[in-house]
C-alpha cells in the first residue's frame, strides 16, 4: 500500500531521473495560492473577491462576463410608467448616480448589489477559500440578502430591476472545485459571531463588511503561517501572539510590535515553503489528506505497530529516492518517526535552499495585509502590523457588541482576534476612545473603566 503512495507522490512531483518539480496544494489544500501565482489587489478595487464571496454564500452565479449598466438602468426604468420625456432623463440620472460612484466604481448601498460586480479567476479562488474556511455555515446572510422592507422607493426599484435583468443563475455544483481545509476553527467561530453582530446594523455593515472580510482572511493566513512553521510543537486551537502598532504612533526597536510583529513572521517565508512541501509529501506517503504535521504525528501514533513499521519503511525509502533524485548524499537511517521526519525536512530544505521562492509565496499574504493591516515604517522596520482608526473602531464595535465591557475585557477580545498591543499602544487606544466618548469611567482604575457599545 505504501509503495503505491510513493509512486503517486513521484507522479505528482513529475519526478524522473532528470529532476523534480515541487508542488503543493494537491493533498494539503491549506492556501488559495502557490509560489507561481501573484495576487496583487488594488486598494481601490477590493470588491471583486467580496462580490464572488456573496454569490457563493447566497448560492448564486454571475451569468455574464460583463455587467452592462445602461442595460440595467433601462430594465429598472421599464418598471415605471413615465409620461414626460424630461422625467425619463431625470430618472435615468438619479438611478445612475445611485448605482455608480464618481470614480466609476459601484456604489454598494445594499448587500445584494455585490451580486452584480464582476470578479476574475484569482478573486474567485480567494472567495472560494474564504467561503470554505469562514462563511460556509453563515445562514443568517440570507436574511440580509432578502431584506428590502425598510428601503426607500428608488432603492426598491433598483433592486427589483437588477433581479429582473437576469444576470444571476443558481450556483451549479462543480465537483472539480477545490475544497479548502479549515485548520483554525477557533477563528471561524469568532467570525460567525462577529459577522452576525455586524449584520444587525445596516449602515455599519455596509461600511465595514469588506474590511472585516479581509481582516479575517489576513488573520487566518498569518496564524496558519506561524503554526505551520512551528511544525510539531504547536497548538492549532489557540491564537499566536502578533503585536500591532497604531497608525498614528512611531515604531521603536524595543517595542513588541517590532520584536514580535510582522517582520519576524515575514522572515520565515522560506521556511513556510519548505514546511508546506514536507506536509504535502507526508500526506501522500501516509495516504491522508489535509493533515498538518501535528495530525500526521498523531495519526502515526494511533496505528498498530506493524503499520507503524510499514510507514517508517516508506518514509525511509522516500528519503532515499528523494536524495538520489536531488543529488544529495544518502546514509542509512534509523526507523524512528522523529528522525525520519527531521531527515525529510532537512532534505527538502537543502533542495529548496534557493532564496526567493518562499518569499514569493509569502508575497500573497503580504498583498492582503497591504490593503488595511500593514504599513511600511521605513528603514530597518519595513512593513509592520498596523491599526488605523477605522480598524480600531471596527474591532471595538464587534468586540463590545451590545453591552459595555471593561477595558481589560476589550483588550482580551482584541487578542482573541490576533491583535496584541503593548502598554503604550493600549494607552493610545484609550485616549482615542475617550475622544469618541466611548469610555465610561467609574474611577481612574483600569478595572473600573468600561467601553460603551458603539452601535
Amino acid at each position: 500500500m505504501y509503495d503505491s503512495n510513493i509512486q503517486e507522490l513521484k507522479k505528482s512531483l513529475s519526478m524522473t531521473n532528470e529532476g523534480i518539480k515541487h508542488k503543493i496544494g494537491v493533498k494539503s489544500k491549506f492556501f488559495p495560492f502557490t509560489t507561481n501565482e501573484r495576487y496583487i489587489i488594488n486598494q481601490k478595487e477590493t470588491s471583486g473577491t467580496v462580490a464572488e464571496l456573496v454569490r457563493l454564500i447566497n448560492g448564486k452565479q454571475l451569468d455574464a462576463t460583463e455587467i452592462n449598466i445602461d442595460e440595467i438602468i433601462k430594465k429598472i426604468m421599464s418598471l415605471v410608467q413615465i409620461e414626460d420625456e424630461n422625467d425619463e432623463g431625470y430618472l435615468y440620472e438619479i438611478i445612475k448616480e445611485q448605482i455608480m460612484n464618481e470614480d466609476g466604481s459601484r456604489n454598494i448601498f445594499h448587500y445584494k448589489l455585490y451580486n452584480y460586480i464582476n470578479s476574475n479567476k484569482k478573486e474567485q479562488k480567494i472567495a472560494k477559500f474564504l467561503y470554505d474556511i469562514v462563511f460556509k455555515n453563515m445562514d443568517y446572510f440570507n436574511e440580509i440578502y432578502n431584506e428590502i422592507q425598510d428601503e426607500d422607493v428608488i432603492t426598491k426599484l433598483i433592486l427589483e430591476g437588477m433581479d429582473q435583468a437576469d444576470y444571476l443563475i443558481d450556483k451549479r455544483l462543480n465537483k472539480n472545485e477545490d475544497v479548502y481545509e479549515n485548520k483554525l476553527t477557533f477563528i471561524t467561530k469568532l467570525a460567525y459571531e462577529d459577522f452576525k453582530f455586524l449584520s444587525t446594523n445596516k449602515e455599519f455593515f455596509l461600511e465595514y463588511f469588506e474590511r472585516l472580510v479581509y481582516f479575517y482572511y489576513f488573520y487566518y493566513l498569518i496564524q496558519l503561517c506561524i503554526k505551520i512553521n512551528k511544525r510539531f510543537n504547536v497548538d492549532y486551537n489557540k491564537v499566536e501572539e502578533t503585536y500591532y502598532l497604531l497608525d498614528w504612533e512611531k515604531a521603536g526597536k524595543n517595542r513588541k510590535s517590532t520584536l514580535k510583529g510582522y517582520k519576524d513572521i515575514r522572515s520565515r517565508g522560506e521556511d513556510l515553503w519548505v514546511n508546506l512541501n514536507v506536509i504535502e509529501h507526508s500526506n501522500f506517503l501516509m495516504g491522508t489528506e489535509n493533515y498538518n504535521l501535528v495530525e500526521i504525528e498523531e495519526y502515526f501514533k494511533s496505528l498498530e505497530e506493524d503499520k507503524q513499521k510499514e510507514y517508517l519503511e516508506t518514509l525511509k525509502e522516500w528519503i532515499k529516492e528523494y536524495k538520489i533524485c536531488t543529488q544529495q548524499e544518502y546514509n542509512d537511517i534509523e526507523l524512528d518517526f522523529n528522525i525520519l521526519m527531521n531527515e525529510i525536512i532537512k532534505s527538502v530544505s537543502v533542495k529548496l535552499s534557493e532564496p526567493g521562492r518562499g518569499r514569493r509565496l509569502f508575497n500573497n499574504v503580504e498583498e492582503i495585509g497591504k490593503l488595511y493591516f500593514l504599513k511600511s515604517r521605513g528603514g530597518s522596520y519595513g512593513y509592520m502590523f498596523n491599526l488605523t482608526q477605522e480598524t480600531v473602531l471596527m474591532l471595538t464595535a464587534i468586540c463590545v457588541k451590545e453591552e459595555k465591557i471593561t477595558l481589560k475585557a476589550l483588550f482580551e477580545e482584541y487578542n482573541k482576534r490576533g491583535v496584541f498591543l503593548d502598554k503604550e499602544s493600549k494607552e493610545l487606544v484609550v485616549k482615542f476612545l475617550e475622544k469618541l466618548n466611548l469610555i465610561d469611567k467609574k474611577s481612574d482604575s483600569g478595572d473600573a473603566q468600561y467601553v460603551k457599545s458603539i452601535l
